[in-house]
């Protein structure tokens, strides 16, 4: 299998993985796979302080947190002005748009945007401006 993904060429190298050869950015989900993701909740636990809510599987971190009533900085909303980037220490996402505006580094280092990031387990994330 390994051997198989590095024989891959892809249009966009830098949206691989290099020390785990596998894609950091998921195609979008199909109808159905929303309506079961739907179903699952995950916790986001902001830094710093104890801030936490749910997210459902279905939206944007953003969007989870304006709806717990916590306001986090954004503009653009479609993940192209950065205002949003926060850190995630833990976890994991998948975005809702192809290419998010972070360079392939800034995702391998952890760095998100919660405009177009859909938590896909528990997570905690470190953001300048709560």
């Amino acid at each position: 299998m390994r051997l198989l993904l590095e024989q891959i060429t892809h249009p966009y190298p830098e949206a691989f993985n290099t020390q785990l050869h596998v894609l950091t950015s998921m195609p979008p989900p199909t109808p159905a796979t929303m309506a079961c993701m739907a179903l699952h909740t995950y916790c986001i636990r902001m830094e710093p302080g104890e801030l936490e809510f749910a997210a459902a599987g279905d939206e944007s971190i953003l969007q989870a947190a304006e709806r717990a009533g916590i306001g986090l900085a954004s503009s653009c909303r479609n993940g192209t002005c950065r205002t949003c980037i926060g850190l995630m220490t833990q976890g994991s996402v998948r975005y809702a748009i192809e290419w998010p505006g972070l360079l392939a580094e800034e995702k391998r280092a952890g760095w998100i945007l919660p405009c177009v990031a859909v938590a896909t387990s528990d997570l905690t994330l470190q953001v300048s401006a709560l």
